[in-house]
């Protein structure tokens, strides 16, 4: 009986023993997930060329950290950011710090355009003042392109940066699962937004005027509208010249909160608006209906824009570009 006793103990031992094993063997741990941020996170070595006012500034080289804020949203850093006025001055900006940047995938690019405020010093001796700012670009798994549009009352500060990320701490690229989720759509501001180079013809109560070479900034608001900043834009009457200024006295025409669509591949906006601009020198800003159309498509831009200024004078403005 002790014999059988023993022998009963010694199997129940052995069967628990095989029952721990066969489970042990039975586990599985789960794939660490790559989001969109584990792939884009990380330190770039980037170039940056800033644009102010219209005068490109000598380029710098700065490192800016891309953290990862959750699965769709970076932190975006660029630490101690100065600016050389290339004479021996500078605008020393501080630390430009954008949270909770959306980005979406596209293939293998993801893209992201955002704006915000920004509290910055920009001249020695004077208080912080909040800065409204535009941001755009797009990574790939190992490079940045990127552009802050920082503004200014009086001064447009164009800020584009480009470089590499420094080894691969940003983790592999994110393949779009088959049958899966579909892949989140770019938004129409990004592909839009950017600066173009452009040929624009004029006509003057139906006479048409020599063309001329401007340029023309797409600022991003929100994922379907932008601003449209058309640059010193002035219309060669011959001998004299016909230059439309905004309040502050810039040469540039600026429709706010155009709404993108899309259309046929492309994208398509119209949209009517009353800026009050100054016409002649000297004289007070006066409220002039502008009505803009056109499309975006391939990295180029066509619009048209007619600018009633009174019964007087009706000025047709065709713009042609490239980004």
């Amino acid at each position: 009986m002790k014999k059988f006793l023993s022998f009963f103990a010694m199997a129940a031992i052995a069967l628990t023993f095989a029952a721990c094993s066969d489970d042990e063997e039975g586990q599985t741990t789960d794939a660490p997930v790559t989001t969109m941020t584990d792939v884009v996170a990380g330190t770039y070595s980037t170039s940056i060329n800033v644009n102010l006012n219209g005068t490109d500034l000598p380029e710098a080289n700065y490192d800016v950290v891309i953290e990862k804020a959750n699965d769709t949203e970076i932190n975006f850093v660029l630490n101690d950011f100065s600016i050389s006025l290339g004479t021996g001055e500078a605008l020393n900006l501080g630390d430009i710090r954008l949270d909770e940047v959306a980005i979406s995938q596209s293939g293998s690019n993801y893209t992201f355009a955002t704006t915000d405020t920004l509290t910055l010093a920009i001249f020695p001796g004077m208080d912080a003042v909040p800065v409204p700012i535009d941001f755009v670009g797009s990574f790939t798994s190992s490079t940045i392109d990127a552009t802050i549009d920082i503004n200014l009352s009086g001064m447009q500060i164009l800020v584009e940066i480009t470089g590499s990320k420094n080894g691969s701490t940003g983790g592999e690229e994110v393949e779009p699962t088959p049958g899966g989720e579909e892949e989140p759509e770019v938004a129409l501001s990004a592909i839009a937004a950017g600066d173009y180079a452009c040929n624009i013809a004029v006509e003057l109560n139906g006479t048409p005027f020599p063309a001329s070479e401007n340029a023309v900034t797409i600022e991003a608001v929100n994922d379907s509208t932008v601003n449209f900043v058309l640059k010193d834009f002035s219309i060669s009457l011959g001998e004299s010249s016909l230059t439309p200024t905004n309040e502050n006295g810039e040469a540039k025409i600026t429709l706010t909160d155009v709404v993108l669509t899309e259309s046929d591949g492309g994208i398509a906006f119209t949209k009517e608006q009353t800026p009050n601009l100054v016409i002649a020198e000297g004289s007070p800003a006066i409220p002039v209906p502008i009505v803009a159309n056109g499309t975006f498509a391939d990295n180029s831009l066509n619009a048209h824009f007619d600018i009633n200024i009174g019964e007087a004078m009706v000025i047709a403005v065709t713009i042609e570009g490239q980004k």
